[in-house]
């Protein structure tokens, strides 16, 4: 980048070298939640806005300016663009743009302190000052999740109502989907550290008091939180039976959610929202935007409301859930206990089965027969 530009990209080969040497040391790899964040949020925002301006038009004015083209961002796309990224946020959360904020704070700070720019403009998100409250992904309720459940179940083999005629590779994406969809309601995994399982993570564990066979998985170490233990809901074990079944492999090496040819998936991003959109489940009652995500927001309300909202469920659920009780309580609980996994698994005895009800088990192997 000329030296008459914003040094946006000399910034961050400094600041990504020393995330990775900061993730290094705890012990995670690899391409980190954190790095993607900085990378997309510059490419499409950052450098949007301030990456043709030279230096010496960059004043106080324009610095101020970026926030209001920013809230609007989404609302002037082009149909072209939102349908380019499904997931896009029309509004942006409080949390976005404080992390936004910090960001270039850095960056021009950096340029300020490496001479590439003689002065520090005042960096302040003015939206900030409205005391915006921090805002939660929109969730499921028990309703909505069990009517996108009864969607999938005929979606899965090609009876969907936008249907017509559904290639075979399509049904092996929409059975992958509604497993994956299940797991992160099942376990409130994040999405990308759903995505980046292989078998040699997950195996079956029993609760210590009353016995109840669950899934127990690793979370690898290159993810937003590094590795931790996840215990699940005893019925994930007949939706991993069904992705085995799907894939045809479970071997130690191979990932969880693969296409056809065993290559990783990306995401499923174009896919989803047009699922909930054909469930009648996109949008919440605040008109916000349904995703992936919310399946994780789901699993947090639905524990909470078998074990009740005490600091101890609260603890718990976080500590598996891979964040911090007041974070959890701040943007993942809407408003409206004994051993631990013995808690989460079987809500204190009032859910303790044996076996998984045939009904579930039906609806994990819905669609298998036209693989084979």
């Amino acid at each position: 980048m000329s030296q008459t530009r914003l040094p946006c990209a000399l910034w961050w080969d400094e600041k990504k070298r020393r995330l990775v040497a900061s993730f290094a040391a705890k012990g995670r790899t690899g391409q980190t939640e954190r790095i993607v964040w900085f990378e997309k949020q510059s490419k499409r925002y950052w450098l949007a806005y301030f990456g043709d301006k030279k230096i010496g038009d960059i004043n106080q004015a324009y610095v101020n300016g970026y926030w209001a083209w920013r809230m609007a961002y989404w609302t002037m796309a082009s149909a072209a663009e939102k349908k380019k990224h499904p997931n896009y946020a029309l509004n942006p959360s409080k949390k976005t743009l404080d992390m936004e904020q910090s960001a270039l704070r850095e960056i021009f700070g950096w340029g300020n302190a490496h001479k590439h720019i003689t002065y520090q403009p005042i960096i302040e998100n003015p939206f900030a000052r409205q005391r915006i409250a921090a805002t939660r992904r929109p969730s499921f309720d028990e309703a909505e999740w069990q009517q996108l459940r009864e969607y999938m179940q005929r979606w899965v083999v090609g009876r969907g109502d936008a249907d017509k005629r559904v290639h075979s590779k399509h049904l092996y994406q929409r059975k992958l989907l509604q497993i994956y969809l299940h797991w992160l309601a099942l376990t409130g995994m994040r999405t990308g550290e759903a995505l980046k399982l292989r078998h040699r993570d997950v195996w079956i564990g029993k609760t210590e008091q009353y016995e109840q066979l669950m899934l127990r998985i690793t979370v690898p170490k290159d993810t937003k939180t590094g590795s931790r233990i996840v215990s699940s809901q005893p019925s994930l074990i007949t939706w991993y039976d069904a992705l085995i079944e799907l894939t045809g492999t479970d071997a130690e090496a191979d990932l969880l959610f693969c296409d056809v040819e065993g290559k990783a998936n990306k995401g499923f991003y174009k896919s989803v929202p047009k699922l909930f959109r054909e469930a009648g489940v996109l949008l919440d009652d605040n008109g916000d935007r349904r995703t992936a995500y919310s399946l994780r927001h789901y699993y947090a309300e639905q524990r909470l409301i078998e074990l009740g909202l005490n600091v101890r469920a609260f603890d718990i659920i976080a500590t598996n859930m891979g964040t911090g009780r007041q974070y959890l309580e701040a943007h993942y609980v809407r408003k409206g206990v004994m051993q631990d996994e013995d808690a989460l698994v079987t809500a204190g005895g009032t859910r303790r089965t044996t076996m998984v009800d045939e009904a579930e088990v039906r609806a994990a192997s819905s669609g298998l027969d036209d693989f084979y």
